[in-house]
């Protein structure tokens, strides 16, 4: 047996360590709340300022920050994760708010009730 050997073989495991926490961190697995929050500052774009304007005014009356967890629930459980999903799925849950007169008000600005839960849910994150 080397004597070299279990040497070698403990500075490549801790070369090994140091590399996995150096690199490794950033491919940390992703939760799906997370998943979805990036996706939803993906679908907002370059509007995340005026979002979380909105948010924030949407999250000032009470109740409402439970409204945006269960809708951020409300995606995981559906497993709306993509940019695209979640698009289809807003775009006709906005039919149905305006149908049904479930609005918020804002400035003058009308928005679907779906739209100041995802506004509120940029806010929070």
């Amino acid at each position: 047996m080397d004597a070299r050997r279990p040497l070698q073989r403990r500075a490549f495991l801790l070369a090994l360590a140091a590399l996995t926490l150096t690199l490794g961190l950033p491919f940390r697995r992703v939760s799906g709340r997370e998943q979805i929050i990036g996706s939803l500052h993906q679908f907002m774009d370059a509007e995340v300022a005026g979002a979380r304007s909105v948010g924030q005014s949407y999250l000032s009356e009470p109740g409402r920050q439970q409204l945006a967890l269960q809708t951020l629930n409300e995606f995981r459980r559906l497993g709306l994760y993509r940019p695209a999903d979640i698009a289809r799925h807003i775009q006709a849950r906005r039919h149905l708010d305006f149908e049904n007169a479930a609005i918020y008000v804002q400035d003058g600005w009308v928005f679907a009730d779906i739209e100041a839960r995802i506004c509120a849910i940029i806010a929070l994150a």
